[in-house]
């Protein structure tokens, strides 16, 4: 795996949960956090894992208990592994599925809020 330190303050983005992953967890639409770490794929080169850590230190906390094996010595046992998700999504006239691969995660600092 390659890794990709986010070191300066300039590379680590805030961000919030895009989606509800899980309710119990605290894995919930504008859950806030910031990267840490990007972990790319040997295989396909491409972002695998991101490594957040959200301002809540209770959010998450099961997800790190299930994904205790993918933590190295480098990775901080406060961040949450966030993984890639798949959805299908039915285009068209005739259907024809698109898979649509992405985090569930966007970005906080460019977001407007209309009232």
């Amino acid at each position: 795996m390659q890794w990709v330190w986010l070191s300066s303050l300039e590379q680590q983005f805030l961000l919030e949960m895009k989606r509800y992953v899980d309710v119990e967890d605290g894995l919930v639409n504008g859950a806030a956090c910031t990267t840490k770490l990007i972990q790319f794929s040997q295989t396909t080169n491409r972002p695998d894992i991101m490594w957040v850590l959200f301002d809540d230190t209770e959010v998450g906390a099961n997800i790190r208990k299930e994904h205790k094996h993918v933590y190295v010595n480098a990775v901080d046992e406060t961040w949450t592994p966030v993984k890639q998700e798949s959805r299908d999504l039915n285009v068209g006239k005739y259907k024809c599925a698109k898979i649509r691969t992405q985090f569930l995660l966007q970005l906080s600092c460019a977001k407007t809020i209309y009232h």
